[in-house]
């Protein structure tokens, strides 16, 4: 069985790298990030990026939100959850994708690159972040991807009904007008296809509560200030000081200070739009449910980490005849009882009927990956956490995915028996394996011509410290060399014509290692 140990204070964030040796000296560097959480931590030296333009039409027009990718919004988690349930969800690999609340886009070009044949359109308020979005979109060469301006109170003249497969509503839901939240769910309950799985996240109660003391705290200290510099120097000097503990606090002031420490962790520009915005509404789980339920949408589950099996009735808990009102009911207790503070729920068409109880047989349509190396005790690590297996073949199948990442597995080659692939979905649940309806849309072996993702290339060139890999992560490239290398490895140059390359400054043999070593880290279409 599996018993996760404590988690640290970093636990949403895992780092990994890997280190290419060469004549008694380190070449090249990697080092992978991804999100464990909807929580974000403020990278050092990262200041608030002001945006100069004429026509400020939006906060974020003014201040800039940080780019990111969101690996629990990728159409294929939401697959994976919707086929677990019993459904039949639309192949990710030709699928239509609509993000509202885009940002910059950047997370819809990272998936765009993965799946060409895939169609995907995203649309934000912020012209200055859709600017930004269609310069990457278009120094890529993206065909496949539509960033526009949009408000969502028209959003709905513009999109035909069921013409989407999978939608996403990310950081949306909560930040808006009760007006704007409407007609983000009555444009979801229009969009979505038929076997489609719609995405919305939002701060949930009652731990919103809290957040909403923060934020009346955060407002009450800036007072009048405009000057977005000036408001995050005061909410952080604030912070800075609501951190510390007293001798006398009681639990809800603890509770507090521990928030302050957290929202401390963040950019500025997370920090100004999520606590100092003009808008912050907070849902409980049963009011979104009830809202989907007015646009012919149902629950499905949530992406959430821990909570992607929230969808199922547990087997030791009968069946009173409406099981998914007995589990919606049983998840807003849970809320309460786990004061949660965020949701990432998954709705489908009315019309669908899911499963509400675990079918270990639909793991045989999956494929799985995991990166767990072993601590020195020989327990599975990962960010904070530590794993222990008491099933010796589920430690094996967890060593050989950790040996062969990014490379996914298939369950039924690997899994067999109803704890082993219980065990398994606990795993997933809790973000340690990966499942995926179909094999890796990247190539895991350097080809005589590579060729790097275009959004990679693109990003290079647009002098970005990351870049988003094909496995939907994010990749952090130092090296000047390795940089060129990779820009240069377009699919026009064949290996030897990249090792004849004297302006990279690199050794053929260092070259043919970079690019395996790529490959290895899913940067590659070929």
């Amino acid at each position: 069985m599996i018993f996760p140990r404590t988690r640290s204070s970093s636990d949403w964030v895992q780092n990994s790298s890997l280190i290419l040796q060469g004549q008694k000296k380190e070449i090249f560097y990697f080092s992978y990030f991804w999100f464990l959480s909807p929580r974000w931590k403020r990278l050092q030296g990262q200041p608030l990026q002001l945006m100069k333009h004429q026509n400020v039409a939006t906060p974020y027009d003014r201040v800039a939100y940080p780019s990111a990718i969101f690996p629990r919004t990728h159409p294929d988690r939401l697959a994976v959850i919707a086929l677990l349930h019993g459904l039949t969800p639309p192949d990710i690999a030709s699928a239509r994708t609509l993000e509202m609340g885009c940002g910059d886009g950047l997370n819809l070009c990272s998936l765009a690159a993965a799946h060409p044949q895939a169609q995907f359109e995203g649309f934000d308020l912020s012209e200055v972040a859709i600017s930004r979005g269609n310069e990457l979109v278009t120094s890529a060469g993206l065909t496949n991807i539509k960033l526009s301006v949009l408000d969502a109170l028209q959003a709905s003249e513009c999109y035909a009904a069921a013409s989407f497969d999978y939608v996403i509503a990310h950081g949306l839901y909560a930040w808006v007008p009760g007006s704007v939240r409407e007609a983000v769910m009555a444009l979801m309950g229009k969009v979505l296809s038929p076997h489609g799985v719609g995405f919305i996240s939002y701060n949930a109660l009652p731990g919103g509560h809290l957040r909403q003391i923060m934020r009346d705290m955060l407002l009450h200290e800036i007072g009048g200030a405009d000057d977005p510099e000036e408001k995050i120097q005061k909410v952080r000097r604030f912070l800075e000081t609501l951190k510390v503990a007293q001798e006398n606090d009681d639990p809800a002031l603890t509770a507090i200070r521990s928030q302050a420490s957290k929202m401390l962790e963040r950019p500025d520009g997370v920090l100004f739009h999520d606590e100092l915005g003009p808008d912050y509404a907070p849902q409980s789980f049963s009011a979104v449910v009830a809202a989907a339920d007015k646009v012919g949408l149902r629950f499905l589950s949530d992406s959430g980490r821990e909570r992607q099996l929230d969808g199922f009735l547990p087997d030791a808990v009968p069946d009173d005849g409406d099981a998914e009102a007995q589990i919606i009911r049983t998840i807003q207790t849970g809320d309460y009882l786990s004061m949660r503070f965020f949701r990432q729920t998954l709705l489908v068409r009315a019309a669908c009927r899911p499963l509400r109880r675990i079918d270990l047989a639909r793991l045989d349509q999956l494929w799985m990956a995991a990166h767990l190396p072993r601590d020195e005790e020989g327990a599975f690590k990962s960010g904070g956490d530590r794993i222990d297996l008491g099933d010796e073949t589920l430690a094996g199948v967890l060593d050989r995915l950790t040996a062969h990442w990014p490379d996914w597995m298939q369950v039924r080659d690997a899994i067999e028996g109803r704890d082993r692939r219980m065990a398994l979905l606990q795993l997933f649940s809790g973000n340690y394996v990966d499942l995926h309806t179909s094999p890796p849309p990247f190539n895991l072996h350097c080809s005589e011509v590579p060729c790097v993702s275009p959004v990679v290339r693109a990003q290079l060139s647009m002098q970005s410290p990351m870049v988003c890999c094909l496995n939907h992560h994010v990749l952090s490239i130092d090296q000047p060399e390795l940089r060129a290398l990779l820009l240069a490895a377009d699919g026009t140059r064949t290996v030897a014509e990249l090792c004849q390359m004297t302006s990279l400054g690199l050794t053929a043999s260092d070259i043919q290692m970079a690019l395996e070593a790529g490959a290895r880290r899913a940067l590659m279409l070929a």
